[in-house]
């Protein structure tokens, strides 16, 4: 599969002229973010409270159909692939409790190099060194504008839920600026190097250039959890699953927006209710964390699988 056929189908950016969709919708609505806050005044917890909600109902659908992505058209291993899917999310959540701060860092590396890979989908020499860090880089960028632009929230967070300690402990270890400058540098290097073999072309460079910068702007004026929903779920989710249709409709016959939706709906369903048994038990009995630190964990432990199985599609598409 060529990278170009993840632009076409129901979710692609046929036709785009500069932003593709996802891009119009993610700075559409953090600029309505940004508007209902400094001129309408609305309460920051009711945007936040929005921002969970789409958290759970577009960050979670984009990696339920994995096991589709991974072994297409072999229903008779989709029963293993759940085990070893399982079996990743159980350890990765056993390497949580015994290394809080080692397992958090990991996923960040992991989830940043994801981004990029998701983003910079276009670069057609993916399996390269250069490459590789080119992906690191943009997901670092953002991550880094998460962090630096919300350190406040974050030590809020810390305060508020004491197993979150050892966590932002860490952070006073290295200086956010630093490794946002640095990370861009890398990024901008890097992006630049692969315009001037042609890799990228010049209307992609731009338009790269200014989702970062927009991003900056958005993710300093914006609380964390509502940066966190705009980039998580309108920039990255909508985007990957743009990719994951169109690889539905290269592979299979007559699939439908229906179809894709029956495609991701079990596993959907089967996370939130998980969540939400979760929830009402920690209502119930007293556990030993919180649910936001519980929460962090799970999400941890059911993107790990997804990581690896969107590297594997991104390295064959």
């Amino acid at each position: 599969m060529k990278s170009k056929n993840l632009n076409k189908g129901l979710f692609g950016s046929k036709g785009a002229l500069f932003f593709s969709w996802e891009e119009v919708l993610f700075l559409t609505i953090s600029s309505l973010a940004v508007f209902l806050m400094f001129f309408i005044e609305i309460e920051v917890d009711i945007l936040q409270q929005l921002s969970l909600f789409f958290i759970i109902c577009l960050g979670i659908p984009h990696g339920a159909i994995d096991n589709k992505l991974f072994w297409k058209q072999k229903e008779k291993r989709e029963s293993l692939f759940i085990a070893l899917y399982i079996l990743v999310a159980f350890f990765t959540v056993m390497v949580w409790l015994v290394a809080p701060v080692f397992s958090f860092f990991t996923f960040l590396l992991y989830s940043a190099f994801h981004f990029g890979q998701c983003q910079l989908f276009y670069i057609t020499d993916k399996n390269n060194f250069l490459s590789n860090t080119l992906f690191l880089s943009w997901g670092v960028v953002m991550i880094s504008f998460l962090i630096h632009f919300n350190l406040d929230d974050i030590y809020r967070v810390s305060n508020t839920y004491p197993e979150f300690k050892l966590i932002t402990n860490a952070f006073n270890a290295f200086d956010s600026t630093f490794l946002l400058v640095v990370s861009s540098l890398i990024f901008l290097s890097l992006f630049t190097y692969n315009k001037y073999k042609r890799s990228v072309k010049n209307i992609s460079f731009l338009r790269e250039l200014i989702i970062l910068i927009l991003s900056g702007y958005f993710f300093y004026t914006l609380p964390f959890l509502v940066d966190f929903m705009l980039f998580f779920c309108i920039l990255h989710s909508l985007r990957s699953m743009k990719h994951q249709y169109s690889f539905l409709q290269k592979n299979e016959r007559q699939v439908t927006l229906s179809k894709y939706l029956k495609y991701v709906l079990p596993f959907t369903i089967i996370s939130i209710l998980g969540l939400l048994f979760i929830f009402i038990l920690g209502k119930v009995v007293q556990l030993p964390y919180s649910f936001s630190y519980i929460f962090l964990i799970v999400i941890s432990a059911i993107t790990v699988p997804h990581l690896f199985v969107m590297n594997r599609f991104y390295e064959k598409a």
